[in-house]
């Protein structure tokens, strides 16, 4: 039992578990619908790919990204996402495939550059 009530009283563990895990189950969710907004705000995105790797620009800045710094990779119906950063700060650049005439091509080069995670990765993303 998580919450007992004797005479008027809750125990402690009861609001603690009751406040604490809605915070942390819906943390992540947050923190991507604020990266969303956030990314919706700068307009749209170009990336271009090479063997030297990733440059990601908009009306505002041109961001270059080694192959290093993109170590994984999945592969969804309609999107690449392309996994990296380091034990501090995760990045996730996310390629759709509309973005392009020949997605095999696309990930051909995606896969010369980098590792691919196993497809039941996929779980959390949209299946098309």
């Amino acid at each position: 039992m998580l919450c007992s009530l004797d005479a008027g009283s809750v125990k402690p563990q009861s609001v603690l578990f009751v406040l604490v895990v809605p915070a942390v189950l819906g943390l992540p969710r947050w923190q991507v619908r604020q990266a969303m907004r956030a990314v919706a705000d700068r307009g749209e995105f170009r990336v271009m790919l090479d063997d030297a790797g990733l440059t990601v620009a908009n009306a505002e800045s041109v961001t270059p990204l080694s192959w290093p710094e993109q170590r994984y990779h999945l592969e969804a119906p309609e999107l690449f996402p392309l996994l990296g950063g380091d034990e501090e700060i995760g990045v996730m650049t996310v390629l759709p495939k509309r973005g392009t005439d020949d997605p095999g091509r696309l990930g051909e080069l995606i896969a010369r550059h980098s590792s691919a995670l196993p497809q039941a990765t996929l779980k959390g993303f949209p299946q098309g």
